[in-house]
């Protein structure tokens, strides 16, 4: 019991020194380097705010950056079959080929086309609808395969 009775009588030594030093005027020095430290702790505050900001930047490029390299290599992998007007289908080609044939003029909008890994064809026109810069980027994903359909869908 007599070291907590020590302790608490520090406690209060310690309390009531820095009440009267609060009370007390600072010296010139004292003051200076009381502004000096809260100025470092704003800075240092900062400094921390800064750099989670460009943390969060960097992220997000890499995010876009990632985002960026899937689409490349989705392009990659997909593959376009395109009905020609006696009903046969033509291809696997490449979206790079489809896109050339394409900016010549060669299809028509009633062209039926679909990539490899979907089941029905759409027309030209209809995909000229939904993305006039490119009618084949399609906007909805690749369904993912399943045990059930057929090894061209893995395109």
């Amino acid at each position: 019991a007599d070291d907590s009775d020590d302790t608490d009588e520090e406690l209060q030594h310690t309390q009531l020194v820095q009440q009267v030093d609060e009370t007390r005027p600072m010296s010139p020095s004292s003051a200076f380097l009381l502004a000096y430290q809260q100025q470092m702790e704003v800075q240092q505050e900062q400094m921390q705010l800064q750099q989670q900001q460009q943390a969060q930047q960097l992220q997000e490029r890499c995010r876009m950056l990632q985002e960026e390299l899937d689409r490349e290599a989705a392009r990659k992998l997909v593959h376009l079959i395109y009905l020609d007007p006696s009903g046969v289908e033509r291809g696997p080609f490449t979206l790079d080929q489809m896109e050339a044939l394409f900016k010549t003029g060669y299809f028509a909008d009633s062209l039926e086309v679909r990539r490899g890994c979907d089941r029905e064809f759409t027309e030209l026109g209809e995909l000229k609808k939904r993305n006039t810069e490119n009618p084949f980027e399609f906007t909805d994903p690749i369904a993912v395969p399943t045990a059930n359909v057929s090894a061209d869908c893995m395109d």
